[in-house]
């Protein structure tokens, strides 16, 4: 475990970092784009679109609970433009301070490349690596068979399908976790991204003869 958060992650295509309020028109316009996108599989989605002074506050909120360590929630950004693609998050679990539950979204013209699969790894890095996680899950509809092959693609297990336990009436959850124990040996581990504390300093580096994962 390394002194963190890393608020800052690079990998060979994307940027991650914390949010700040200046993203919010990024943001309000993303999120705009892919309501139908998103709303099958996030019950948030289908509140929106929400007004754009709601999400400065939002993003407020990001950044305080960021801060102080309570979730780690990080903008996706293509490193090739610099444009806000989607978001990924580690949430602490409630009395279960060494356990981590991993959400994350991409806008629909980002899909179908592997991104999401490469920032997911790199995020699932800094909470073994620098967070010191006991335990990461990944929570999704049952029927959302790309976020459960992604989950599969870094070495998750499935541990249940909780029936009427989905984001509507009838909808299962399936519930993937990934141990410490597990963790070297996965995929995951190999993800080819560095990770900066809050002064740029390395708190993890590619690990040696790494191809990364797409």
């Amino acid at each position: 475990m390394r002194d963190g958060p890393a608020y800052r992650i690079e990998t060979a295509r994307l940027l991650l970092r914390c949010f700040e309020p200046a993203d919010a028109r990024a943001l309000h316009d993303v999120l705009a784009e892919n309501v139908a996108h998103l709303a099958p599989w996030l019950e948030w989605a289908r509140d929106e679109p929400q007004p754009l002074a709601l999400r400065v506050v939002l993003l407020r909120t990001f950044r305080r609970r960021f801060d102080g360590d309570e979730d780690h929630a990080y903008a996706i950004l293509d490193r090739a433009n610099g444009r806000l693609i989607g978001s990924v998050a580690l949430h602490k679990v409630p009395d279960e301070p060494n356990a981590r539950t991993m959400g994350y979204w991409l806008g629909h013209d980002a899909c179908g490349r592997g991104l999401a699969t490469e920032a997911a790894a790199a995020v699932v890095r800094c909470a073994f690596e620098v967070e010191g996680a006991a335990r990461v899950e990944i929570h999704c509809e049952a029927h959302n068979t790309a976020s459960r092959a992604l989950a599969e693609r870094l070495g998750f297990q499935l541990d249940a399908e909780l029936r009427d336990r989905g984001h509507a009436p009838g909808i299962a959850r399936a519930v993937h976790s990934l141990l410490a124990a597990e963790y070297p040996e996965s995929p995951a581990a190999q993800a080819a991204a560095t990770a900066f504390d809050v002064l740029g300093g390395v708190l993890f580096e590619p690990p040696r003869g790494s191809a990364g994962l797409r």
